[in-house]
């Protein structure tokens, strides 16, 4: 009676499972940050800066504001976030 049982097949399934996982997880689609728009105390937290100091950069050209409304202001994702979405640093920028 020959009862061979291969002690890696169940390793080599959840292998597979895993792999699986891995590569829907990579293939997942990213999150769309075109329409992303944020208001000045939103920026303020996330550039760690005081909400003046985002109306400074704006009146310095470092940020575009737009304006929508009377007191509706709001800030487009790609002047916070770099490409890797970092925050930006517009710590020791000057105005050429």
């Amino acid at each position: 009676m020959n009862y061979y049982v291969d002690p890696f097949k169940n390793l080599f399934k959840q292998l597979d499972e895993i792999k699986e996982i891995a590569l829907s997880i990579k293939d997942a689609p990213k999150e769309d940050y075109t329409l992303k728009f944020y208001t000045v105390p939103e920026a303020s937290k996330i550039l760690k800066v005081d909400s003046q100091t985002i109306k400074n950069y704006n009146k310095a050209g470092f940020l575009h504001i737009e304006t929508y409304g009377i007191n509706r202001k709001l800030i487009h994702h790609s002047d916070l976030f770099t490409e890797d979405n970092k925050p930006k640093s517009y710590k020791y920028l000057r105005k050429s």
